[in-house]
């Protein structure tokens, strides 16, 4: 029997339409959809015409859920590290000891749990996935009533390591103005929420996490041709040490004076951020449009925009990552 339009509504829940869209065109299926009643009623059809299964749909969701406005850290596993999470028996019997069973699928996460919830740990071949999530309360002022409106909203934190290299991720949900984590003054900190969850990865793993430097690959993505990306900013220190900011609604490398400047000094320069856009034409078919990052290569973070779906965010990571091998 097809969903009920009141069971989809419940599905794609506050997702965002764009990212709703943009799944659907990965999957080559119709996409177009200008507000919330037009996408449940476009996957409603395509259920109904079995040209799209519930379960198909349930994983797309839940990527979106993964990979949608995310604040990641980038970072690696030690090479010691690296054994214990490949080694089944010993893995496993760590597990055991955090009374942690692995699941086989990924989860939904569940919707405002009153404390922070672990939600799924997947043990797989190449990967090693664990997932949480919390709730916080947003402070918004409605103008109109002259008072402070609190909403409560779920949050999301993903941990996946790479079991070939140790390359992991921290995706992290941006924290609200309310939530658990306190600082030594007892009020919520940003800080401690983003150490909890990096504390948990390490216990999980059993594995400390070892920050990245990305400035050689965002010299090495800015450098590449033909164009993998779109820059429209551009945050670099030459090698006098002087503080440089390029921005354009365009590309800051069609820009005379950026063109000057790198041909005179280019190659000493240090990228610390780059906010970017994955251009689809580059992709290989990997994307169905543009999607922005904004990379901070003194932190080894990006984040991205709220409409991302997992496809996206692969995509990018992946080509991070190679421009990091090339400068290693």
């Amino acid at each position: 029997m097809s969903p009920t339009r009141a069971q989809i509504d419940k599905a794609i829940g506050d997702i965002s339409i764009a990212a709703l869209r943009s799944w659907l065109k990965s999957q080559d299926l119709p996409s177009s959809a200008q507000t919330r009643d037009e996408i449940t009623e476009r996957f409603k059809k395509l259920l109904d015409e079995n040209k799209l299964s519930w379960e198909t749909l349930e994983k797309g969701i839940t990527g979106i859920e993964e990979a949608s406005a995310k604040r990641i850290t980038l970072c690696t596993i030690g090479s010691e590290g690296l054994k214990q999470i490949t080694n089944p028996t010993v893995f496993t019997k760590h597990l055991g000891k955090l009374k942690i069973n692995p699941s086989s699928d990924a989860l939904l996460a569940p919707r405002l749990p009153a404390k922070s919830t672990f939600v799924y740990l997947i043990d797989g071949p190449s990967q090693l996935r664990a997932k949480w999530a919390e709730t916080h309360t947003a402070i918004t002022i409605d103008v109109a009533k002259e008072q402070l409106v609190r909403t409560k909203i779920t949050k999301i934190v993903l941990f996946v390591v790479d079991k070939k290299d140790g390359f992991a991720q921290l995706r992290f949900d941006k924290p609200e103005l309310i939530h658990q984590h306190l600082d030594e003054k007892k009020k919520p900190n940003a800080t401690a929420y983003f150490s909890y969850y990096r504390a948990t990865a390490e216990e999980i793993s059993g594995c400390a996490l070892n920050s990245l430097e990305l400035r050689p690959a965002l010299r090495s993505l800015v450098e590449t041709t033909p164009r993998i990306v779109r820059l429209p900013l551009n945050d670099f220190r030459t090698g006098a040490n002087s503080r440089v900011r390029f921005a354009s609604r365009t590309d800051i490398r069609d820009d005379d004076d950026w063109k000057a400047m790198h041909g005179k000094g280019g190659e000493d320069w240090a990228h610390d951020s780059e906010a970017i856009y994955w251009l689809p034409g580059a992709s290989a078919g990997k994307l169905t449009r543009e999607v922005f990052s904004d990379l901070d290569g003194r932190t080894g973070k990006l984040r991205v925009e709220a409409d991302c779906h997992e496809g996206e965010i692969e995509y990018a990571i992946l080509k991070i990552r190679e421009h990091l091998s090339k400068t290693s």
